[in-house]
């Protein structure tokens, strides 16, 4: 019979380095991304599972709080594109 290491998720702060060794093998809620300064290079490349996947980045104050003008939706929008497009540029197939 086979042993099967099965992990529901994982929820870590953006900066606690102590949980990266976590984050390779289940999926991960990661707050502190955005206005809270987590930085997303060190968090993808640690947290990222062998397809290049495993991550759920959140950065609600970042974007809830892009703007307080009419043009709210464009700036948050465009906050949001901006940190999708980090993350991606630091993804790999592993």
């Amino acid at each position: 019979m086979a042993i099967v290491r099965w992990c529901s998720g994982y929820l870590a702060g953006a900066d606690s380095e102590d949980s990266a060794h976590w984050w390779a093998t289940c999926r991960s809620l990661v707050p502190g991304v955005g206005a809270q300064g987590g930085d997303v290079e060190q968090l993808v490349h640690a947290g990222q599972t062998a397809d290049g996947t495993g991550l759920i980045i959140n950065s609600s104050r970042g974007i809830l709080y892009a703007s307080s003008s009419i043009d709210y939706a464009t700036i948050a929008r465009a906050e949001t594109l901006k940190l999708r497009d980090t993350i991606n540029r630091f993804r790999h197939r592993i």
